[in-house]
């Protein structure tokens, strides 16, 4: 019941107590108690690792859904390093982590530019007998492509259909992305195109990512069509972008089109 209305510390306090009185306590209680505290304390600065351990001195025993929800905590406080450690003691406790443990490190490593750490983590996932799911190749993938290795994250993107893993619409928003930031648009239209052949549906971002890209190089009316392309699919476009379109049409007298354009900012 504290759980429910986030009376978290006075929760933790009275498991405490409970234990010191010798009461014999269920272990789910410790684990709808982790799971409050990640869901209530500030993820950016609150010391789960220590609360775990003050955890285990009351005997509790932390399994991989445990230390799933740590690690899930730690990552969306962008504690990527603090993430490692998590993956050294459930090792400690023998406890082997799954591809959905791997996923997450992943990310808080990437996301901390520690990419040297994020090759050994992934060959040591493969050593593990784990299959990468196509969330962890991209994780991988996003990684490459911030540390300008286009060309390897589109290996890999191979390398997934080779074991049965399709590339989703995130993956190849990641890989276009990353050649539009290269001036890459020769290949960047040879992904988007791609995407229509093999049945993966663009999404917002993905055409906002080839709208912004066709207006840097002046290509106006490529843009608009995209634009106009996204909504006849009912997507939703950001109005800054629209009016970005709209603007340019208006430079190159285009204004049929921009006077189209301006119902969808209504």
């Amino acid at each position: 019941a504290l759980c429910r209305i986030s009376e978290i510390d006075c929760a933790t306090e009275l498991v405490k107590h409970m234990n010191e009185d010798s009461f014999i306590i269920d272990p789910s209680l410790y684990s709808r108690l982790l799971s409050s505290v990640c869901k209530y304390k500030d993820s950016s600065r609150f010391d789960i690792i220590g609360y775990m351990e003050e955890l285990r001195k009351t005997r509790f025993s932390p399994d991989i859904r445990d230390y799933t929800a740590v690690m899930r905590f730690l990552v969306e406080g962008g504690r990527g390093k603090e993430v490692v450690s998590v993956l050294n003691q459930m090792k400690c406790d023998r406890i082997e982590p799954d591809i959905v443990c791997y996923t997450m490190i992943l990310q808080g490593v990437v996301a901390d530019e520690d990419y040297q750490k994020a090759d050994k983590l992934f060959d040591e996932l493969l050593l593990l007998g784990l299959t990468p799911d196509v969330y962890t190749y991209n994780v991988y993938i996003n990684g490459l492509c911030k540390q300008k290795d286009i060309d390897g994250g589109i290996k890999m993107m191979s390398s997934m259909r080779k074991v049965g893993s399709e590339a989703n619409v995130v993956t190849y928003n990641i890989l276009i992305k990353a050649l539009v930031e290269a001036e890459d648009m020769s290949r960047a239209k040879s992904l988007w195109e791609e995407m229509e052949r093999n049945g993966v549906d663009r999404n917002s971002h993905t055409y906002d990512v080839m709208i912004k890209a066709f207006l840097e190089v002046d290509e106006v009316v490529s843009a608009h069509g995209l634009l106009e392309e996204a909504f006849n699919r009912n997507l939703v476009v950001k109005s800054s972008r629209i009016e970005q379109v709209l603007s340019r049409l208006c430079d190159k007298d285009l204004m049929d089109e921009a006077v189209e354009l301006i119902a969808h900012l209504v």
